[in-house]
């Protein structure tokens, strides 16, 4: 026989327990509701808009961006992104530069921080052949210091990479509040020989484009 246990059946102590436990798991179950829906804004209610890019490394065209599903990131696709050096190479293809300027669309009750960024494409380096990819990032209008990422590659390598880098907390710059401001991106790729070896930083060689693909952490306007 299975015995149904009330609150009747329960001494004292056991009661306050009980009443006590039930209480904490509702506590904790509508501070964990409150955290779900304030970790960012309706991913439906998130954009990028008005994206322009000027420079050597993404000519007209060739620049494509895209979000994820939970608004947590946005990535960047090259298909002209490439720099290389070498003893025939033009000293014009060892720096290549992209401006990238666009409009993360976001409800007033929300604001954003870039909190790290991933580079994905393909490197072929002989040795003493060095290779950098860089990134700044800035709102517009903002009189904060640009955030600056940094990676850097040495030969022999002949592979596709993946890199990331993380900004610390405390240097994290967030958008303002219930004011909209495009958000400026400029990233560029070197390669440098100190001798007569070659190298090569260019397209992922699996899907043909070279990947930025920028964290994001929300956070509301109070």
């Amino acid at each position: 026989m299975t015995r149904v246990l009330t609150m009747k059946s329960m001494g004292e102590s056991s009661r306050t327990h009980y009443v006590r436990t039930i209480a904490a798991m509702m506590i904790t179950g509508a501070l964990l509701s409150t955290v779900a829906k304030a970790d960012g804004p309706n991913p439906h209610e998130v954009t990028i808009r008005n994206l322009t890019a000027l420079g050597s490394g993404c000519p007209a065209g060739t620049v494509a961006s895209l979000l994820s599903e939970d608004q947590r990131a946005f990535t960047l696709f090259f298909s002209d992104f490439a720099a290389s050096a070498g003893p025939y190479e033009p000293i014009t293809n060892q720096y290549k530069t992209c401006n990238i300027q666009l409009d993360l669309d976001h409800p007033h009750s929300w604001q954003y921080a870039i909190i790290g960024v991933d580079y994905r494409g393909y490197a072929a380096l002989d040795r003493n052949v060095t290779a950098s990819l860089r990134t700044q990032y800035w709102l517009q209008g903002s009189f904060n210091r640009p955030i600056q990422f940094r990676r850097d590659l040495s030969g022999p390598h002949a592979d596709e990479f993946l890199a990331g880098d993380q900004i610390a907390e405390s240097q994290l710059v967030y958008s303002p509040c219930s004011v909209k401001r495009a958000l400026n991106l400029k990233a560029s790729i070197a390669v440098r020989s100190t001798g007569r070896g070659a190298g090569l930083v260019t397209v992922d060689s699996i899907d043909g484009e070279l990947k930025h693909t920028y964290r994001i952490r929300w956070r509301r306007c109070y």
